[in-house]
């Protein structure tokens, strides 16, 4: 593995430790205040400071280490738990997902001087332990000891082995007489590597330097088991070490340094402490001289170390106190860790290539199918097996790029908080159904819809703390997030306590702005749309939260691109819910394969309420060329798809054909005409922008069993080109 594919996995377990130190500190604020909560935070923050180290990305350390120091005293109750500290913390998580996002992307660090001044501060105020410890360190006469670990800082030096020439002549011929006068009154501690401290990639010497960024200074390095250059084994660890560290630096600060690695790295602290026992694994470091029958103990080597570590390390009083934060980290969630081979990370390319091979063999199972019915072959056992197989490897296969919508729900509350100290607007947020799952491209492209309608929500829905508070609210608001599936899609609903949408003052600003007439005549539904047009806005100043009018139009045209629809429900003086109607997967859909004059075409089943056969008297002529069919008291339009597509043959009677009563977002209820239903099943969505180009009234082509390409009917666009706004009338 590469440096750069070993940091991109840094990259991704920093969102993950992100993501779980947010949790924690969202529990905290919500009263969950115990020692796992914070020892889960703590845990977060301390494996991105480790990585950053590793990697050399010293802004991001230095930065996680004051924050880092900060939670160690809050977990050690030298810093008390207040709603100002836990705004403190969430504030300085958000520098650090900026730290981090610099870090990835190779831009400039976030400002965070006043932050780190900031909580400081609050360690010196409530005179926690850690507060002085970086210092000493950016004070210290002789910074030396930072390449006596190691002879350069390239990236080579992250993947190799310990480099021994300069730990023995540089760590060991370090005398005590060399330090200064000011931490001869330290403690010491000592260290020994065992061979698991360097698996997997592990490196010892990362810790060592963390440690002397505490202020410690080796004082002695215990390199007596380091054998001859021949039978030298690089997977074992033969060296100790022996630190003075100063006396104004706590133990808990040092144990936390290695509570990584527990027993592969043991420590021993205080007076009487003795280096910790050496470790070798026999079979490794000597095998036994005929050189075929030692291969299967040396693969069986891990079991030994693993079984023999406890037993080595037992009497070393760290190792309990190591164990303790891993167990209150996986406290935070209630079932045990899994182990490693539970999950995998896998290129997403390789799993689009999956996808793709399961959208084909969806197309052939159609294929083959439409051959045997072409043959007058009855349906068999098998192949009615092979369908349900291959629905069931389609099911399985788009469950594997399924992701939980709580990782977009989790960047509501930063955009809250920023909202509040741009706006002085405070909103309480609930979350409901942030498990529910779906396609990861769905997910990737929410995130800016969300972020828009939720800006939107807080700046132009949600009221003043003094005008909530004249009215009989509480001066918060409150934000509801929600999202379920419902018949095959995923429902998103963002709903808002605020003073919900004045169509007064929506109707006479899109008048203003020439959007629509002074006199046309609208729905309550139609008026509520207008939102979304391009260019509207009801802000009466300019603001970097909102104002210019292109947010609500972009939200509309990104849910529109994924396939989806969006709603509004609204109520004066009690608040708006915008509703998001979403394919819970881009790449396989259900669908109405119909017959219109020469062409054969694919309804989404998404849009469809009904289908059926009109009788005369149902069907009435509006106008010269408009016809209108009566659902139940209701007029609908209805739209010739043979017309709209230029079909030859298509049937223009609508009682000759079959109508089917469609849900779109701008025009409402339509009935598309079309000849015939010739079935309902799956197909496979491939994009015209890749194979061809955008056609409008088109959303894409799938191939049919019989290998016939048919055009996918983009049921929004094609009725909102042919029905004109205001139609939708009460029948009398």
């Amino acid at each position: 593995m590469t440096p750069e594919e070993i940091q991109g996995i840094f990259f991704v377990e920093c969102e993950e430790s992100l993501a779980a130190a947010e949790q924690g500190l969202a529990a905290c604020k919500a009263g969950t205040q115990d020692a796992d909560t914070i020892n889960a935070v703590f845990r977060g923050v301390h494996s991105i400071k480790g990585g950053a180290g590793a990697f050399g990305f010293g802004a991001l350390q230095a930065y996680t280490h004051t924050f880092e120091t900060l939670l160690s005293d809050v977990r050690e109750n030298l810093v008390p738990i207040t709603p100002t500290l836990i705004d403190l913390l969430l504030r300085a998580l958000d520098v650090l997902a900026d730290h981090v996002t610099a870090a990835r992307e190779g831009g400039s660090p976030p400002e965070d001087a006043a932050l780190i001044a900031e909580m400081e501060a609050s360690m010196a105020n409530a005179g926690g332990g850690h507060a002085a410890p970086p210092a000493p360190v950016a004070a210290a006469p002789e910074p030396a000891p930072t390449a006596s670990y190691a002879s350069s800082d390239d990236e080579d030096e992250l993947t190799s082995d310990f480099d021994l020439d300069n730990l023995l002549n540089d760590l060991a011929g370090a005398p005590p007489a060399e330090m200064p006068a000011d931490e001869s009154d330290g403690w010491e501690v000592h260290i020994r590597a065992h061979a698991g401290a360097m698996r997997n990639g592990g490196e010892p010497l990362l810790l060592l330097r963390e440690l002397q960024a505490l202020g410690a200074r080796c004082t002695n390095c215990d390199f007596g088991a380091v054998p001859s250059l021949d039978d030298l084994d690089t997977h074992q660890g033969y060296l100790g070490w022996t630190f003075t560290v100063p006396s104004d630096v706590s133990e808990n600060a040092v144990r936390d340094i290695f509570d990584f690695v527990g027993d592969d790295c043991p420590i021993a602290i205080g007076p009487s402490a003795t280096m910790p026992a050496l470790q070798i694994d026999t079979p490794m470091a000597a095998p036994p001289p005929p050189a075929p029958a030692p291969l299967a103990p040396v693969a069986e080597t891990p079991a030994p170390i693993v079984a023999a570590a406890p037993a080595v390390t037992a009497p070393v009083a760290p190792a309990p106190v190591a164990e303790a934060p891993v167990a209150a980290a996986n406290g935070s969630a209630p079932p045990a860790a899994p182990s490693p081979g539970q999950s995998i990370r896998i290129d997403l390319v390789k799993l689009d290539r999956l996808i793709d091979t399961v959208g084909e063999l969806v197309i052939a199972q159609a294929m083959l199918a439409q051959r045997l019915q072409n043959e007058n072959v009855q349906s068999t056992e098998e192949l009615t097996l092979l369908e349900s197989l291959t629905r069931d490897i389609q099911e399985s296969a788009m469950s594997i790029r399924a992701q939980p919508i709580g990782s977009v729900f989790s960047r509501v509350p930063r955009i809250l908080r920023e909202l509040a100290s741009s706006t002085g607007k405070h909103v309480n947020l609930q979350v409901f159904g942030e498990t529910t799952e779906l396609d990861k491209t769905v997910i990737e492209r929410l995130g800016e819809p969300l972020t828009h309608l939720i800006r939107n929500a807080v700046d132009h829905g949600i009221e003043k703390p003094e005008d909530r508070l004249a009215i009989g609210k509480s001066p918060e608001g409150t934000l509801t997030l929600s999202a379920e599936h419902r018949s095959g899609r995923i429902l998103i609903k963002i709903s808002d306590d605020g003073a919900g949408i004045n169509r007064a003052k929506v109707f006479a600003k899109a008048v203003e702005k020439g959007i629509i007439s002074p006199d046309a005549q609208l729905s309550k539904e139609e008026i509520d749309n207008l939102i979304f047009a391009a260019g509207f806005s009801t802000a009466a100043t300019i603001t970097n939260v909102s104002g210019r009018g292109v947010g609500m139009d972009v939200v509309r045209s990104n849910v529109k691109d994924l396939g989806g629809r969006i709603t509004i429900e609204t109520e004066e003086g009690k608040g708006t819910t915008f509703i998001l109607t979403l394919p819970l997967t881009l790449a396989i859909s259900d669908g109405m394969i119909v017959k219109v004059g020469d062409q054969t075409l694919v309804v989404p089943l998404t849009h469809v309420v009904e289908s059926l056969r009109p009788e005369p008297k149902d069907v009435q002529g509006l106008g010269a060329n408009r016809q209108m069919l009566n659902v139940r008291g209701r007029f609908i339009p209805v739209v010739s798809v043979g017309a709209s597509v230029g079909a030859k043959g298509a049937v223009g009677n609508p009682s000759q054909g079959v109508l089917i009563v469609v849900d779109t977002e701008s025009a409402g209820q339509a009935a598309l005409l079309v000849d015939n239903i010739w079935d309902q099943r799956q197909f496979v969505i491939k994009s015209l922008d890749t194979h061809y180009r955008s056609v409008d009234g088109v959303a894409g082509a799938t191939i049919l069993g019989d290998g016939r390409v048919a055009l996918i009917l983009n049921v929004d666009t094609l009725v909102a080109s042919a029905v004109a706004p205001g139609y939708g009338l009460e029948a009398a």
